[in-house]
């Protein structure tokens, strides 16, 4: 019996073998395009958002607060100035035991229950990640060599030298000139976004006076225009005082004082340090008034010109910046009150 002999079919097999080679190169381009696409998706698409968090990874963004501006009075006499001061802070998230950090500090430099209570409230406040949180301030010459010699056992713990207002008359401008004072919970709590931003170098922020008046756009404008007017005056009063031979320093410290403690005194009746500020500077502006009209009438009787020419550009600026305060006191008080009616917690800046 014969077996039955079976041929190949080299036609049917080549067909078979072209369709799958078809079916290998479609699905090879397809998976060839998903990533050549993705790539370019990657490279050229995110590009910007994954360099953005490459550089977030090794490089790290600090704030650096700008210096305030020195304040001087029309005759040149420092009212508020910056004093370099060294502070010791610590970043939470490089410190590992923080508990352990705080111990081993209190060893080095003088740490007591207020300063520890002041720390671990700004610690829970609203910061960024990375952020020092300030723990001892004006830290002296032998703290700082002690915390130098320790360093590499405090991890975490940065040493940050920064500038400090300094009122070199104390509280007698206080009224005028404002004060600087440490970020409260509530004013935190009250930034928007681009305040936080502006204050997330510094832990300090004008309180009131000339250092924070925002709320009263239209006095701020005015002052600052007179301020201008100022610098002007202590020219002509400086080359006047020079001219006759003259020192002003003496004088102008005493009468400094004098004015200071008078506006003080002024002030004591009024609760609101807009409102307060404004009604001593017009009873200053009219003693100003006084003190021109008395020094032209002494010049013009010993004939010096030059020094009756000064007063008499100076007394106009006077007299326009009174009428202005007389004008708009009454608009002021009333935006003061409107603010205070509202609850509103900055109706006094």
């Amino acid at each position: 019996m014969s077996e039955t002999q079976h041929f190949k079919d080299y036609h049917r097999e080549t067909r078979i073998f072209w369709a799958r080679l078809a079916v290998m190169s479609v699905l090879m381009l397809a998976l060839m395009g998903v990533l050549v696409y993705r790539y370019h998706h990657l490279q050229v698409v995110q590009y910007q958002d994954y360099a953005t968090q490459s550089d977030r990874n090794r490089i790290h963004v600090q704030p650096i607060p700008p210096t305030r501006g020195l304040i001087y009075d029309r005759n040149g006499l420092l009212l508020a100035e910056n004093r370099p001061s060294y502070t010791l802070s610590v970043v939470r998230e490089r410190a590992g035991d923080l508990e352990e950090t705080l111990k081993y500090l209190q060893t080095l430099v003088e740490i007591n229950a207020n300063d520890l209570e002041k720390f671990y409230k700004l610690m829970h406040q609203r910061r960024r990640p990375f952020e020092p949180v300030p723990l001892r301030y004006n830290l002296t010459e032998e703290e700082l060599a002690s915390l130098a010699v320790n360093e590499f056992r405090l991890e975490g713990v940065e040493i940050d030298a920064q500038l400090v207002r300094h009122y070199p008359y104390g509280e007698l401008f206080a009224h005028t000139v404002g004060y600087v004072g440490r970020i409260s919970e509530a004013e935190l709590t009250n930034f928007d976004e681009d305040q936080y931003r502006r204050y997330s170098g510094t832990h300090s922020i004008g309180k009131t006076g000339l250092e924070r008046l925002e709320h009263y756009p239209k006095l701020k404008a005015r002052i600052e225009q007179h301020i201008e007017e100022t610098y002007g005056q202590q020219k002509l009063l400086r080359a006047c005082i020079e001219r006759l031979g003259s020192s002003p320093s003496t004088v102008k410290d005493l009468s400094a004082k004098l004015v200071a403690f008078g506006q003080s005194v002024s002030g004591m009746m009024v609760s609101d340090e807009v409102v307060k500020g404004a009604m001593s500077g017009y009873v200053f502006e009219h003693m100003e008034i006084a003190s021109y009209t008395i020094l032209i009438a002494a010049a013009k009787a010993v004939g010096d010109v030059e020094t009756q020419r000064a007063c008499e550009q100076i007394l106009p600026q006077e007299i326009a910046m009174a009428e202005w305060l007389k004008e708009n006191l009454p608009e002021l008080t009333q935006a003061f009150l409107a603010r205070s009616a509202a609850d509103d917690k900055t109706a006094k800046r």
